[in-house]
């Protein structure tokens, strides 16, 4: 006899655990770091109409394929369309987000190495340099990526209510409170206007590189968690009662929404201290380190 499968405990803890998924490292590490490579607000518009004319349906076909089937990824295609090549684009879902999070794992320790600095005041001087030299050890990283898997597979394992559901609960409100302060803070230091052109002034001759469509594409499907069967995965701890429709459009929205206030907690800052915009993804490992280290009086003073 098969054990019945485990659901979410409420609407809401489905969609801030999907948002979890979908916002985290995505939005606040991959998307800054990605708008100032494209160009800002010409990257911006074009992720926007990604994300509503091409991640909102696939979306709700993840949704939708993991709540008929009530399995994984790769058995939802077997059960689904048995004895098909469908089962193959599980397969690759599942191959996609091993490889994501295999550099995510990276990060991720990035960000528990941050955490530890400043709680031991570790951080100091130049952020660019700090942060070029952590990670330009051998040994360090590493460790401290192992940690960051240790605490993903403990929650795992915990499960969907008790682990994933419970976590993003707590998380999730403690993340945006945060990034509103930050923004707000980053607003004040003088790059504001720098900032906002950059971000919402799109250059019209810049829709014409065809390397900003892939690049914001890209961003849509990797903030989204689409295509790799996460979605797909947590649909199918749904159950037959829930409504689709308008929880996908929760997550996209608020996904949205946190992208771009993420946006106004780098690029003000960014523009305030004369920081590169395209400098890759190392981007918010420097720039953020400054903004804190700015509310405690420590960097030089922005200008005005």
């Amino acid at each position: 006899m098969s054990k019945e499968r485990e659901h979410w405990g409420s609407r809401w803890g489905f969609i801030l655990a999907a948002m979890g998924s979908a916002v985290g490292l995505g939005n606040i590490w991959r998307f800054s770091y990605a708008m100032g490579e494209g160009g800002g607000s010409t990257f911006l518009v074009i992720y926007l109409l990604s994300v509503i004319l091409i991640g909102f349906p696939v979306m709700m076909i993840e949704f939708a394929i993991g709540r008929r089937a009530q399995t994984d990824a790769i058995d939802a295609f077997k059960k689904l369309a048995p004895k098909s090549f469908w089962v193959v684009a599980g397969g690759m879902g599942v191959l996609a987000a091993f490889v994501i999070l295999s550099f995510y794992g990276v990060i991720g320790g990035w960000s528990l190495k941050y955490i530890f600095s400043y709680l031991t005041g570790g951080i100091s001087g130049n952020t660019e340099t700090y942060f070029t030299e952590f990670v330009g050890t051998t040994i360090e990283p590493i460790g401290w990526q192992f940690l960051f898997m240790g605490i993903t597979v403990a929650i795992v394992m915990l499960g969907v209510q008790k682990g994933i559901e419970t976590s993003s609960k707590w998380m999730m409100p403690i993340l945006s409170i945060l990034l509103i302060v930050l923004a707000g803070y980053s607003l004040t230091l003088g790059g504001a206007s720098e900032a906002l052109t950059f971000m919402f002034h799109p250059d019209w001759s810049a829709f014409t590189n065809p390397s900003v469509y892939f690049a914001a594409v890209g961003q849509a499907f990797f903030t989204l968690s689409l295509g790799m069967g996460i979605m797909l995965t947590y649909g199918s701890y749904l159950s037959p009662k829930d409504k689709l429709t308008s929880s996908a459009a929760y997550i996209i929205i608020l996904d949205t929404l946190f992208a771009i206030i993420a946006g106004l907690v780098v690029f003000p800052a960014l523009f305030a201290f004369d920081l590169d915009p395209t400098q890759g993804a190392g981007l918010v490992f420097v720039v953020l380190p400054t903004i804190f280290e700015g509310i405690s009086g420590i960097v030089p003073t922005p200008k005005s």
